[in-house]
């Protein structure tokens, strides 16, 4: 299986290499003159308007040296022009762009800034792609702006430009300069353009028609949060780490999400993931009620002890211990009774489980669950268990068992 990483958390690794890349864009921007368009993949080599792409879906087989696109864009404007007041064909050319229709205009914008958003937003719907920005010398197109521009044409500093001739491309030998957008430099650019300009999904589509060409992206936190409980509870743990993931970073899910998701990775058996999301719950500061504090240090002392970092395990497992109530400390006991087992300290071990069982524990203990068979808790940790306590590590036998 594939579980999404645990993702996230504040880092600044790669900041210097961001502001290098911003840098590089403003000084090209420094000289005027120039206009921006970013694009969150960097896999096409020419930059195609809507209408090109549009006819390309619905007529796969034309041949555009065939195809002069303006003629087609003109029949679709008288057709609009029946359903608005305005006349002016640039003002329903940049309506029609920027809700969704198809023109043969490509939208740029005056700003490198936005045309870096443009460049890292919404790469996360499929993975994260290398993006590009792509720079144009403005005198060398038809452009224009429209007279009376909605909010978000203010918001976004667009530009329309129109291809030279009929192709609706732009061909890369008319473009001034490709930037490419790594990556793994995206989730920073993100975060810096909104601490340092505001420049974030609200701020971009700002009006209603923006929300709604976006309301596939917005999800219900609660729907969200649901939905991963009951994938863990059905044994999907795979869809419930996707599905609490979609929550990691919310400014008010964050810390549920990564206390849950860090469960999910334990009985998933991702134990480094589950380190990083739950050593950032205690971090975090939130307080949490206690029991569910001490559950957060048991569950990492239990991934502590599958990576085989004993001393970590023995100091989660030592503080869960010290808050954890005493209707519920026989958990704790029974992970502390594994450790002492991967420490070969029998004594301590068998002191441990005898007292588990003197208050009703079941036989086993989960070991199976969590280590597999006795011999392979050897190997893995370099010891031997003795006959004494691997006879009560054995699960009771099912009913089927005794027939």
């Amino acid at each position: 299986m594939s579980f999404p990483a645990a993702t996230g958390q504040p880092y600044s690794e790669d900041f210097d290499e961001a502001l290098d890349l911003i840098n590089q864009l403003a000084r090209r921007a420094a000289g005027g003159g120039l206009i921006f368009r970013g694009e969150a993949k960097s896999d096409n080599q020419n930059i195609s308007t809507s209408l090109r792409r549009y006819i390309e879906r619905q007529y796969p087989d034309v041949r555009f040296d065939w195809l002069d696109i303006t003629y087609v864009q003109e029949e679709m404007l008288g057709t609009a022009r029946g359903f608005t007041t305005d006349t002016d064909r640039y003002e329903i050319l940049a309506m029609l762009r920027h809700n969704g229709g198809v023109v043969n205009v490509v939208d740029f914008t005056t700003d490198y800034n936005v045309a870096l958003f443009f460049a890292c937003d919404g790469s996360d719907t499929d993975g994260w792609h290398d993006g590009r920005i792509i720079v144009l010398d403005k005198t060398s197109f038809e452009t224009f702006l429209p007279q009376a521009p909605a909010n978000r044409v203010l918001a976004q500093k667009s530009i329309f430009v129109v291809p030279k001739d009929g192709s609706g491309v732009i061909p890369r030998s008319e473009v001034h300069t490709i930037v490419t957008i790594p990556a793994h430099l995206k989730p920073t650019i993100l975060r810096h353009l909104e601490n340092a300009h505001d420049i974030r999904l609200e701020t971009i589509y700002n009006d209603l028609l923006g929300f709604i060409s976006l309301q596939d992206r917005f999800t219900s936190p609660i729907a969200e949060f649901t939905a991963g409980s009951m994938a863990e509870s059905h044994g999907d743990l795979e869809l419930a780490a996707e599905r609490l993931s979609t929550l990691v970073g919310h400014p008010l899910w964050d810390i549920l999400a990564r206390l849950e998701r860090g469960r999910v990775y334990v009985q998933a058996g991702e134990f480094s993931e589950a380190v990083s999301d739950l050593t950032a719950v205690i971090e975090s500061g939130v307080e949490l009620p206690g029991e569910r504090l001490a559950f957060t240090y048991c569950e990492r002392g239990e991934a502590f002890l599958q990576l085989n970092d004993l001393q970590r395990s023995s100091e989660d497992f030592q503080h869960a211990k010290s808050i954890i109530a005493d209707d519920f400390a026989s958990i704790v006991d029974v992970q502390l009774g594994f450790l002492h087992l991967a420490q070969s300290n029998w004594d301590g071990a068998k002191e441990l489980f005898q007292s588990v069982l003197d208050r009703g524990y079941v036989e086993g203990f989960g070991f199976s669950d969590s280590f597999g068979s006795v011999s392979e808790f050897n190997r893995k940790y370099g010891v031997t268990i003795p006959d004494h306590l691997a006879a009560i590590l054995k699960p009771p036998p099912c009913d089927s068992d005794l027939v």
